[in-house]
């Protein structure tokens, strides 16, 4: 037991219990007698006194040392803010790389479209301007004529094939999906630095992007995307982003083929 004297009164306590009292009232005295712009209340010197558990265990602890039950809720809450900018960095890194697919789609399927135009308007206006100008005895010269039925045979055949694989539609879904998947990675690059607060609207937002995601990235599913694209957009993605490939460790420079079967397994 130890003696204590409160008021002049002297109580006598257990140890334990007396050095609890001790240590609550120098902590209060000290933090309240220094304020914001006191030289004493510095992150480099603080007061540490030591407490009973902390005895028992052979340390000290800071009067500034936040609780465990505090650490572990802002570590858990940390924790998860990380995880949705994350989230938001991914999604955009993949929003990005399904982006330059459906682009590259696109323009493949405007090549195609162009030369069906070409071929549809133009074997018909230049055969029609030779006879103007030469008169029927243009259909006697063979080759030219070779010639001429020739485009028409790749005209009809082009056109066939634009029908039956749907180029217009194609090219008109490839666009869309283009532009579609560009304004989802945007956003998610956007909302990554601002969704580390967790709060009501961002978390909102955060949820309706990942819908939005969702639904278009089963749409582009329908498409039949193959693996040799997926590599070329992947790669697109990670330059873009300047970040490693998960399996050759590297970040790469420029669009061209390599030995890893994750981001350089195209032609």
């Amino acid at each position: 037991m130890r003696n204590l004297t409160i008021d002049g009164r002297a109580l006598r306590l257990d140890p334990s219990v007396a050095h609890t009292l001790c240590y609550a009232y120098l902590q209060r005295f000290y933090v309240s007698s220094c304020d914001k712009d006191s030289p004493h209340l510095r992150s480099n010197q603080i007061m540490e006194i030591p407490t009973p558990g902390a005895l028992k265990m052979g340390r000290k602890v800071g009067l500034m040392d936040p609780p465990m039950g505090s650490l572990n809720r802002e570590g858990t809450v940390r924790m998860a803010a990380n995880q949705r900018a994350q989230q938001c960095w991914d999604r955009a890194c993949d929003c990005f790389a399904t982006a330059k697919i459906f682009e590259r789609r696109a323009r493949a399927y405007r090549s195609k479209l162009d030369l069906l135009s070409y071929l549809g308007i133009g074997v018909p206006a230049v055969f029609g301007a030779m006879v103007a100008a030469w008169g029927k005895d243009v259909l006697t010269n063979r080759p030219l004529m070779f010639l001429v039925a020739s485009l028409g045979v790749v005209q009809v055949a082009i056109s066939v094939a634009s029908i039956i694989r749907k180029w217009p539609e194609e090219y008109a879904y490839a666009n869309r999906s283009a532009a579609t998947n560009y304004q989802l990675a945007d956003a998610f690059k956007t909302l990554a630095p601002n969704v580390i607060i967790a709060s009501p609207e961002m978390n909102n937002e955060l949820q309706n992007l990942i819908a939005r995601d969702q639904a278009q990235t089963q749409n582009d599913t329908e498409k039949h995307v193959s693996e040799s694209e997926k590599s070329w957009g992947h790669r697109h993605a990670l330059r873009q982003f300047q970040r490693s490939c998960a399996n050759c460790n590297t970040v790469p420079t420029d669009i061209k083929p390599s030995s890893c079967s994750q981001c350089g397994a195209f032609k």
